[in-house]
């Protein structure tokens, strides 16, 4: 018997796949859409009301260097800014608000929501940005949102119907959403496979691109860039981080050894690696440059980025119409 009902992307009831089985979950294909995912039962093993709940971690943020994280967000940015028919600007799940911080930055009119304690409090009350603790689902649809965005959000939520549906609730047609998730089929997913570092009991569901496709267009959105990423400092406290770790205390395996590294323990390695001189810096920045625009020339990466766009109500009738045939 299958430890759930149905998928989480098409609804179908019966035909699956097991990919993966972990000690704490595992991991199902659906064989009718394609869509991976760990389902919902495994649920009861998450805390997110414990999400980054740790002082240890909020005093590392605190002595981050706040410039590089922004120069990150800046790229975010101009992967999309082209697309944008206005400045108004809803970051979901925003952490500790260094995205808002620079699209501010940038001249947008933008805002945050973050459901977290402590990266809440960090956005709200130590950097002073337009941060609220509020559900996105009880948001009130009434405002409307040029960009909504929402980086490394939608692998944790369990109704990816609902959360699409209410970013189209927030805008009018020719209004962008902007994502990032962590994608079964790039490049490093295909060759870690089972395992693949961004597989834990957190991240529920795992995007392909035709999976993602399927998911915006049932909800009147229409795909308009793409591509495979990967950010140096994720690189950093994910891999050559865990990879020391691993060599040094003998583990089995990168991903056994991530799952057992506290925040706290990634945020100081890079807080320790990225702290010097201002000329360190921009050595740094220069390096981060050519090493993301070589990833990005061989669309190499383990993460998709997404630019969507709402469209109208008949390119949305015609768009399901050619998709149903």
């Amino acid at each position: 018997m299958l430890p759930f009902t149905e998928c989480r992307l098409c609804g179908q009831i019966k035909d699956f796949k097991l990919i993966y089985k972990y000690d704490d979950c595992q991991v199902y294909r659906c064989t009718c859409c394609g869509f991976t995912f760990i389902p919902d039962n495994f649920r009861k093993n998450i805390n997110y009301a414990l999400y980054k709940k740790n002082e240890l971690i909020y005093e590392e943020i605190r002595k981050s260097d706040h410039e590089l994280k922004l120069h990150r967000h800046y790229q975010r940015i101009a992967f999309f800014e082209d697309f944008a028919k206005g400045k108004k600007l809803l970051d979901v799940g925003s952490g500790w608000g260094h995205f808002v911080w620079a699209a501010l930055n940038k001249g947008y009119e933008a805002k945050g929501l973050e459901l977290a304690e402590y990266p809440a409090k960090f956005s709200m009350e130590e950097l002073k940005l337009p941060v609220y603790k509020i559900n996105f689902f009880e948001l009130d649809s009434d405002e409307k949102f040029d960009i909504i965005t929402f980086w490394d959000v939608l692998e944790h939520i369990d109704d990816i119907h609902g959360f699409i549906r209410k970013c189209s609730d927030l805008q009018n047609t020719g209004g962008i959403i902007v994502l990032q998730v962590p994608a079964i089929d790039s490049p490093v997913a295909r060759k870690q496979g089972k395992n693949w570092k961004m597989i834990g009991i957190d991240h529920v569901n795992y995007f392909s691109k035709e999976t993602m496709k399927r998911l915006l267009e049932s909800h009147g959105y229409e795909m308009i860039k793409f591509k495979y990423n990967s950010e140096l400092k994720l690189f950093l406290m994910y891999y050559v981080f865990p990879l020391i770790k691993k060599f040094k205390f003998r583990k089995k395996n990168l991903r056994e050894t991530n799952l057992e590294i506290p925040h706290e323990e990634r945020q100081a390695f890079f807080n320790k690696i990225t702290r010097g001189s201002k000329f360190k810096k921009r050595i740094m920045l220069v390096l981060h440059d050519v090493i993301m625009w070589v990833f990005s020339l061989f669309n190499f990466g383990e993460e998709m980025m997404v630019v969507a766009r709402k469209k109208n109500q008949r390119e949305a009738r015609d768009a399901m119409l050619s998709g149903s045939g």
